[in-house]
Order: structure tokens, then C-alpha cells, then sequence
């Protein structure tokens, strides 16, 4: 920890306002750097706090107060990284474990590496047209060998029993 860190025993007087960061920027400016970058990294109020020994509600003030949109697009796709690849890991172990099938795994990964690709603007399918070019002598030897290849099939036309009309009960 920095020297004089907030998160020392006493540092806190009685008359500094709580949960605004001022006081972190002035005693302790590259931590609170870095906690800017990480909200602007889209990384949790919960993981910052754990990382940084500081309140939650102080990490929120930060982000008010430097105008970062913590719930944004980038911690929104951090936060889908994050699920995508727990749900990779659930998955992997479910299989083995036989509790899951493959085929049960598709829909959920997808739809999150779906929204994934959406958010960074990435196309999530990509369709593709072909043409073919044919010439009418090709077509007419590709009909020619359809129609050798036709067999007759000998068949009987066998009528239905008639049925009662009544036949409920």
C-alpha cells in the first residue's frame, strides 16, 4: 500500500467527506488513476473494491465524479466476457461429468458470443451469395443425364377398406 493510504487505521478525520474520492486523488493520485481506468475499463465496483481496499460507494463517487459511465458499453462487454467464458468452463465440466449434453450447450453460448460480437460492432453472421454460371450446353447434358437415369417403377393402386362412419366406440 502507498504511503499514506487512506485505507490505513485513523487516516479518515471525522470532518473529510465520505464516498466523493477527493481525498484519494490528493493523498494517493496513482491509485486513484487506476481506479479510473479500471471503471473505464469496465471493470466491477465489487472487483475494484477488492483489489483496492476501497468502499464501493467511493468507486461509484469516482465514476460520477470523473463522468465515466461505469454500466457502459465497456463493462458491459467485460461483464459478457466474463459470463461467456464461466459458461464455457460450467459447460465443459457438465459434459464430462455427463450432466449436460453437447448439443444443450450451443443456444447459451451463442447467444452470449452473439452479443458479444454486436457490442464491438462485429458482424455475427455473414451471409455470402454465389453465382453460378452455367452455359446451355452444360444444362442440356445435366438434363440429359437426369433423364437416363430415370427408372419406371411398377406400381398398384390398392383401395382403402371403407371405413364405418360411426367408429368411436
Amino acid at each position: 500500500m502507498p504511503k499514506g493510504s487512506l485505507t490505513k487505521w485513523g487516516e479518515r478525520k471525522a470532518t473529510d467527506t465520505q464516498y466523493t474520492g477527493q481525498e484519494l486523488k490528493r493523498k494517493d493520485p496513482e491509485r486513484y488513476a487506476a481506479l479510473v481506468r479500471g471503471i473505464k475499463e469496465g471493470v466491477s465496483q465489487k472487483v475494484l473494491s477488492a483489489i483496492f481496499s476501497t468502499n464501493q460507494q467511493t468507486i461509484a463517487a469516482i465514476a460520477k465524479r470523473e463522468d465515466i459511465e461505469a454500466n457502459g458499453k465497456a463493462a458491459l462487454l467485460n461483464r459478457l466476457k466474463a459470463t461467456r467464458d464461466a459458461l464455457l468452463g460450467k459447460m465443459h465440466e457438465a459434459v464430462e461429468n455427463g450432466e449436460m449434453k453437447g448439443k444443450d450447450c450451443s443456444v447459451p453460448f451463442g447467444i452470449v458470443t452473439d452479443k458479444i460480437l454486436q457490442i464491438e460492432g462485429q458482424p455475427s453472421t455473414i451471409v455470402e451469395h454465389r453465382s453460378v454460371q452455367i452455359t446451355s450446353d452444360s444444362l442440356k447434358e445435366l438434363l440429359e443425364a437426369t433423364k437416363r437415369e430415370k427408372e419406371v417403377i411398377d406400381a398398384e393402386v390398392v383401395e382403402p377398406k371403407s371405413l364405418p362412419e360411426n367408429n368411436h366406440g
